[in-house]
């Protein structure tokens, strides 16, 4: 059977026609993080009939990512992300050429994909590589959307990469890993959600020829009150524009020290090894390591309780980033700990 799309609802706008319709069926898009905040925003790229989707993502699907990341279902966890969210695309849009990566790129590979898309989206939730990201895009000249939640609460940013406007580094140029995720306070299942459809709203109207009236601005939504600011950003005059390629490589380093490495790449030596998953995922996916299991949960709670300040840890979970949340808050305190990832 010939899938035949109807795209007639978003036709009978007035500032849409059949020519801005098809710039968006010849258009690709990009999207790094298939989460919260990713599996929002494809769905609606994928509906709206965007022609080339490329999803990055090398996490698996857990548990304890149901609650928010609406596509994937029980008897998905242990997959990839990636992989999954793809064959979702392909059963919403037919006609759409759709990529699922899951492996980890050098900085060639992320160049060479970042400047064969149209607009590039953030959906990771990972402060360093958004730093990275936007050095990207300004070097090759894409327009990006970036979005992150926490709590109650989230926030929007649109990136033109044209010299006079400012940048994410211009908006947050001090780095501060202390930040909050959502893997570290939670986050009500809806408010990603509905960054993420804000992110594909605006690549859509991007796609289709329209001014985003969030370039320049940074769009704060809490979803307690209800209070949405739309501020307006600066461009510093210490932020660096005008990169070549050697800027990239200076910040692709930085972004690799900071890096959770695999646990089979680890020299452990003296380090003892400690699994932070849940039960259920240890269960469904075993790591076949000896390890130490401590939840999460119980490490940050009461971490002396587990813990010795004297010794060497790595803290393991699959994809690295409750580890390294994790680690980050414990290394605060006085304790010798490492992330690793299981995948």
């Amino acid at each position: 059977m010939t899938f035949i799309a109807d795209y007639s609802r978003q036709l009978s706008l007035d500032w849409m026609n059949e020519s801005n319709q098809v710039s968006i069926v010849q258009s690709r898009v990009l999207i790094f993080g298939a989460g919260g905040l990713g599996v929002a925003a494809i769905s609606y790229l994928a509906g709206a009939g965007v022609g080339t989707i490329t999803i990055v993502d090398c996490d698996r699907i857990e548990a304890s990512n149901l609650h928010r990341q609406t596509i994937y279902r029980v008897s998905d966890i242990g997959s990839y992300k990636a992989q999954v969210a793809a064959a979702y695309i392909c059963e919403r849009n037919p006609n759409a050429v759709v990529n699922g990566i899951t492996a980890t790129m050098d900085l060639p590979e992320l160049h060479r994909l970042c400047r064969q898309h149209d607009v590039i989206l953030d959906c990771t939730d990972d402060l360093d590589f958004s730093y990275l990201l936007n050095s990207i895009c300004l070097m090759c000249k894409k327009k990006a959307v970036f979005a992150n939640a926490v709590k109650l609460e989230g926030q929007l940013f649109v990136f033109d990469p044209d010299i006079k406007n400012p940048c994410f580094n211009c908006l947050w140029p001090e780095r501060d890993s202390s930040n909050q995720t959502c893997n570290q306070v939670g986050v009500m299942g809806p408010v990603p959600a509905v960054l993420g459809c804000f992110q594909a709203l605006e690549a859509i109207k991007i796609l289709a020829g329209q001014d985003s009236h969030l370039t320049s601005y940074l769009l704060h939504c809490d979803f307690v009150s209800y209070e949405f600011s739309k501020l307006k950003a600066v461009k510093s005059a210490l932020c660096k524009h005008a990169l070549v390629y050697s800027d990239l490589e200076k910040e692709f380093d930085t972004y690799k020290l900071k890096a959770v490495p695999q646990v089979n790449e680890l020299d452990l030596g003296s380090h003892i090894l400690i699994d932070i998953r849940s039960k259920d995922e240890r269960e469904s996916k075993p790591s076949g390591l000896i390890t130490q299991h401590i939840t999460l949960q119980n490490l940050a709670a009461k971490p002396e309780s587990f813990i010795v300040r004297e010794l060497d840890y790595w803290l393991m979970c699959s994809s690295g980033k409750r580890s390294k949340t994790l680690c980050d808050n414990l290394q605060k305190i006085g304790f010798r700990v490492a992330p690793c990832r299981l995948y």
